[in-house]
């Protein structure tokens, strides 16, 4: 039995120390890359025309890769929809968009466990953030498909929007804000104090109430067909009741000064 018992214990020793022996296939280090973009604005044909040209550049990369483990899909948000796409999407498919798309994640994969050159991409845009990262096995293909990804988006940047520049719009109407109550409390003038505290209430009604977010957002995708009046419409809004603002401001400051003037010519009869 003892005797049994020993032959069985060396022969599971003998496979145990035979395994060891093999060589485990070693996994070839991945690469990856992440960028950061600025604001966005674009049309759906100028979205499908990068996505082919990452469609082309990982086919080129990936050409020998089982295109039935590869995986793809888009989703286009807006506040009000959302509309997803699978691999292989079309330029129609595109079309059922939301008018004004806000948030786009665009996803590649050359399947779990691949080992590829181009292994996976994503593309996160949205009004706070937009970021690119992609991973693969060749650093080479990984730097030169963020290069690309970079130069179609860097195309697209717009100043007028992101949340970096509402944090700079509103810091401005905040001192703006904040100044009108400092010269109110130092004028003797009635009037120029009702002008100045008005001023102040409104620079901080217009931090709080308006939709900052829709008027400067950090990612607008519009219809291929939008009109300029529409791809702008936001802008021109923004624009509108800065008018407003200034000329509410101005009538009442020149009506303070009169009041002023009027008062001064009564003193200068008496």
């Amino acid at each position: 039995m003892n005797g049994a018992l020993d032959v069985s214990t060396s022969a599971w020793a003998l496979v145990i120390v035979v395994l060891g022996s093999i060589p485990a296939a070693a996994s070839r280090p991945t690469y990856e890359r992440t960028t950061h973009l600025p604001a966005l604005r674009m049309s759906q044909a100028e979205l499908l025309s990068m996505v082919d040209r990452i469609r082309a550049f990982v086919a080129a990369a990936n050409r020998d890769i089982d295109v039935k483990r590869i995986g793809e899909k888009l989703e286009l948000t807006s506040d009000r929809a959302k509309l997803t796409l699978e691999k292989g999407f079309s330029a129609n498919e595109l079309s059922a968009a939301p008018d004004l798309v806000t948030s786009v994640w665009y996803s590649y994969s050359a399947g779990w466990g691949t080992e590829a050159p181009i292994e996976n991409v994503t593309i996160r845009l949205a009004d706070y953030s937009r970021e690119v990262a992609i991973d693969g096995i060749s650093l080479e293909q990984v730097d030169g498909l963020i290069g690309l990804i970079e130069e179609e988006l860097g195309a697209r940047r717009t100043l007028l929007g992101g949340d970096g520049l509402r944090t700079i719009g509103g810091s401005l109407l905040l001192i703006v804000a904040w100044s009108s109550l400092a010269f109110a409390a130092q004028s003797t003038n009635l009037r120029t104090q009702i002008a100045l505290l008005a001023a102040a209430v409104t620079a901080f009604a217009a931090v709080v109430l308006p939709p900052w977010s829709a008027w400067l957002p950090g990612l607008a995708i519009f219809p291929n067909e939008a009109s300029w009046l529409v791809r702008n419409s936001p802008l021109l809004t923004l624009l509108g009741v800065i008018v407003t603002i200034l000329t509410f401001a101005a009538s009442t400051a020149y009506t303070a000064r009169l009041a002023h003037s009027s008062r001064t010519g009564s003193v200068d009869r008496g």
